[in-house]
Formats: structure tokens, sequence, C-alpha cells
């Protein structure tokens, strides 16, 4: 790291050359001027990524040298130092968004915490750096894995790769029309690779349309943690429901990564998120016709978009039919697909925000008899439907309690849970799936609007505004109204010009 201090003072330029170079040693590189001009001309030559300046320099000053230097290198980063306390220049310095402003004598602790943080952060992204460079170098790997090729040439690369010696081996495929935009599918690589790297998670990775991650581990927990990474990259980026995911299942033998992809493939194709293991394998017991896993979950997709009970059930009691009339079908096999129908429900209510009281995961053991699946399977279809019929009028009954009681100042999430004959646990959870933010964060956004009118209206002082908006306590009113809207009720009061 290129460190460039300025000061007309020798002392200054001398002790603060020495206190970096004796804290950090070979990671930076500090070079000194006497003035702005020279400084110039020393930045058109090196970069800088860190620029320590006095702000009194002579015929240009620190703030016009920032400025210029941040033309040539806009990641600089830059510390003001200075004799004198003057507010326009620490309004120049708030506004250049420096990182510190320090006055004379100079506290060289600062400094060296400044500069740490910088070296940690340079660290961390010649770290990523390094990591690109292994997903760029493998594509030729990922190819040659997806084939299912065995030679030795595939062994040699293999042992080199991050994936050598992993337990547990998954692939995942994404696909949409918004990863065709290069930026955005970049940002996504870039977020899941650094999650996976930061949770010590092995992969290769290949950057096409649908771009694919081959990843492993030593944990059979594997597949989880990557629905985590995901899930934390869509929810960050926005991008639910824009993107589609297919997860193979985890694979004990690194030549069965080929199946697992063709599993991810196979989802992807019909928008499944594998998170439970249900698509995880393509073989010759699926091929039944009219019972191909995948056939038969898409036309159930189907039927839960009609929103229609007694079809749903009719397609369920139709397929067990086939199921019991298949004379070589394994129960893995059946339980398979009747979990992955129930799957369907859980993942269909997930993406269109109906909150089910019960999971729609069958847990299936030795003693389970297949007639007692479907039952359980057409009971979570009623159930489906009726959630899915109440859960509108849900939220719109909360804040119409809350619109209507938002003054009183005893008022609990509680009450507003017994409003709509809900307990709280499940009232609160539904609220958050649906508007994405909590009740308790809904009815202090509602007061603080509220409070905003009151104000605008100025005929009433603040004390009276909180009270009006259910708040007993005028300091804690004042509190939360500068965190929601950064300003005090006299700030605000004066911006609209009340």
């Amino acid at each position: 790291m290129n460190i460039l201090i300025v000061d007309d003072e020798v002392s200054v330029r001398k002790s603060l050359s020495y206190v970096i170079n004796n804290e950090f040693g070979g990671k930076c590189r500090v070079i000194t001027s006497n003035s702005a001009e020279t400084a110039l001309k020393t930045a058109e030559k090196k970069e800088i990524d860190l620029l320590i300046s006095d702000i009194c320099l002579g015929n240009m000053n620190g703030i016009e040298l920032s400025r210029k230097i941040l033309d040539i290198y806009p990641k600089c980063k830059i510390i003001y130092i200075s004799a004198y306390d003057e507010k326009d220049y620490l309004k120049a310095a708030i506004s250049m968004k420096v990182l510190g402003y320090i006055e004379k004598p100079i506290d060289k602790n600062q400094i060296l915490r400044i500069v740490s943080e910088l070296l940690i952060d340079e660290e961390n992204r010649t770290s990523k750096i390094d990591l690109y460079t292994n997903i760029e170098k493998n594509e030729h790997f990922i190819d040659l894995l997806l084939k299912d090729e065995k030679n030795d040439e595939v062994k040699a690369l293999y042992r080199k790769s991050y994936l050598y010696d992993c337990p547990y081996y998954s692939v995942v495929c994404f696909a949409g029309k918004v990863l065709l935009d290069v930026s955005a599918r970049n940002k996504l690589v870039n977020m899941v690779a650094v999650d996976l790297h930061e949770r010590k998670i092995k992969f290769e990775l290949q950057t096409r349309n649908e771009f694919i991650i081959v990843a492993g581990g030593r944990e059979y927990t594997l597949i989880s943690k990557l629905r985590e990474c995901i899930l934390s990259a869509f929810e960050q980026l926005n991008l639910k429901d824009k993107v589609i995911v297919g997860i193979g299942s985890v694979k004990r033998d690194w030549y069965e990564i080929s199946s697992s992809y063709k599993s991810a493939l196979a989802g992807l194709n019909k928008g499944f998120f594998e998170g439970y293991n249900i698509y995880s394998s393509i073989n010759a017991e699926f091929d039944f016709k009219d019972l191909n896993i995948f056939e038969t979950t898409n036309t159930f997709w189907e039927l839960l978009e009609k929103q229609k009970e007694d079809l749903l059930i009719d397609y369920v009691r139709h397929m067990a039919k086939k199921i019991k009339q298949e004379e070589n079908i394994s129960k893995q096999t059946a339980v398979r697909l009747i979990e992955a129908m129930a799957y369907q429900i859980n993942l269909y209510s997930e993406r269109n925000n109906i909150l089910l009281s019960r999971s729609a995961y069958i847990d299936v053991n030795s003693d389970f008899l297949f007639d007692e699946m479907i039952k359980s399977l057409e009971k979570l279809i009623r159930e489906f439907c009726n959630e899915n019929r109440i859960a509108d009028n849900i939220v719109t009954l909360t804040k119409k309690f809350i619109m209507e009681n938002y003054k009183r100042t005893d008022l609990s999430i509680k009450d507003v849970a017994d409003s709509v004959h809900l307990n709280v646990s499940y009232l609160s959870t539904h609220f958050k799936k649906v508007c994405g933010i909590t009740i308790n964060s809904y009815l202090t956004e509602f007061r603080i609007e509220k409070a905003k009118e009151y104000i605008r209206s100025s005929r009433y002082n603040a004390d009276e505004i909180g009270r009006l908006v259910g708040y007993e306590d005028g300091n804690y009113f004042y509190r939360i109204f500068k965190k929601q809207t950064g300003m005090t009720t006299k700030e605000y009061r004066k911006s609209v010009g009340k």
C-alpha cells in the first residue's frame, strides 16, 4: 500500500514516516513531500492508496490537493492534519468523506489505527483476487467434471483443486433473465463466492448464463449452508423470485458430481429450489410412465397456482393409484414422489406469503403406511387452501387496528394479535413474512409519519405531538423521532418551513 505524507514541516514528515514504517514494515511504502505541487507530481507517477496531508500548504491547500488526487485515484483514502480548528476546513473534510481530521500535535495511535484498518481491507481484497484467480483458471476442470470424465487429466486437476479430499459434494445451478445482465451476474457471483469463502466451504465456480458452483466440504450440512449463502445473496440483491436455483444432492464420491449436476439442472428447468434432498438423483427408477418425479411435481405446481382444493386432491389420489399399480416401484421412489408434492406446497407458500401452521415436509419411517401418507398430504392441501384464503385478510386487519389505536400509550403486540384472534408468535411471523418488517417497526413508522403530519400543521409543540402519537415519555419520543428521520423535531419543523 502506497502512503503519501504531505506537510511543510520536516519533523512531521519524518516522525509519521518512522512510526508507520516501524509498525508495519514492508506492508507499506511511505512517500513524503513538502508541498502540494510536488505531491501531485508524485501521484501522477505512483498510485496512492492513502493521502495524509496538512491542510495549510501554501499556494494549493490540502483540500485542493486531495480533490486532484481523487480525480486520478477515486479509491484513494484521505486523512487531514492541521494546527487549526477551523469550521470551514471541517466542513470540507466532511464533504470529502475523509477517514480522519487530526489536530496537531498528532495522535500517532490514531494514525496507526487507521492505517491498520486499511491494511486489513487490502488483505481482504487481495484474498478475493486470489479467490477469483482460482475460479477463472479451473473452468476446464469443471467442464470435465460435469461431463463425468474419468481420465488421468481429470484426476490430476482434482488433486490440485480446492475440492480435493472433501467427503461431501454438491452442485448448484443458477438461471434467470436477470443473470443475462453481466453486472447483475457478477454481483451475485461475487456475493455468493465471498460468503462461501468466509464459511470455509471449498468450491469451484464456472460463470455462464447459468452459472455453476461445485462445492465440497467436510460436513453433511453442506447443502444447508449453500442454501443459506444463496438466500442471503438474494435478500441483499433483491433477486428473490427473479433467479431460479437448482441444487444437486450431496455426494460422497467426486466422480458422481456429474449426476449431481444433472439433478440440479433438471430441478432448474422446472423451477425447483433443492433444499431437502428431494430432487437429488436421476436414475432408472424414475422412468415409469406418468411417475417421473419432475413431470409429476411440475403438474402439481400448475394445480397449486389454480388454488383449487378439489383439483389438487383429485390429482394426489390419481398419482397414489398409479403408484400402487406399478409392481416394480420401490418404497423409496413412492415416498419421494409424495414428499416432493408436499415440498411443492411449502415452496409455493414461501413464494406467495402463505404461512402454514405445520411443516410441509412429511417425515417417513419404516412403519409409516402409504395410505396414511396420502391422507397427510390431503390434509396439508386443505390447510394450504384455507390459509391462502385468509392470509390476505390478516395483514389488512392488523394494519387497520394499528391505524385506529396508534394513539394508545399502552398499545401492545398482544393487543394487536388479540384483535385478529391469533397468538403473538403466529401473527408476528406472518406479518414480517408478508410485509418485510416487524409489527413493532411498522407501528413506529406509522407513529412517526403521523408525528410529521402534526409538525407540519404547526398547532402542537413536540411534547404534545409525542402524546398524540402514543408516546407518554417525551424524551423517548425525541430519540425515536431522530433515529427514524435523522433530525430532531425542531430541525424537521424548520426543514418544512414551519
